[in-house]
C-alpha cells in the first residue's frame, strides 16, 4: 500500500505559480519515492494555497527520507512563504 505525505502551504497572494514551478523542478531521487502532485488554489482573496502530495512505497520509505541528510539539506535554505 502506498503512503501519501500531504502538505498545505499558504503563500503570498500572486506567488503561487512561481512556487509551483519551483516545486516541480525539485524532483527527488530517493528509494521508495513514487512521485508528487501539486495543486494550486488562487481563488482566495488574501493568499494562494498550494497543496503538495508526495507518494511513497511505504511508511518506512517516507520515514527514512525524513531522517535523511537529503531531507535536511532541502530545508536548509528554505525561503519563507
Amino acid at each position: 500500500m502506498a503512503i501519501i505525505d500531504q502538505r498545505t502551504f499558504q503563500l503570498v497572494k500572486g506567488s503561487g505559480n512561481e512556487e509551483v514551478t519551483r516545486q516541480k523542478q525539485r524532483e527527488l531521487d530517493f528509494e521508495g519515492y513514487l512521485g508528487k502532485d501539486i495543486f494550486l488554489n488562487t481563488e482566495d482573496k488574501e493568499m494562494d494555497i498550494m497543496l503538495v502530495q508526495m507518494r511513497w512505497e511505504s511508511k518506512e520509505h517516507l520515514m527514512n527520507f525524513k531522517k535523511s541528510d537529503q531531507h535536511r539539506e532541502g530545508h536548509k535554505n528554505r525561503k519563507p512563504n
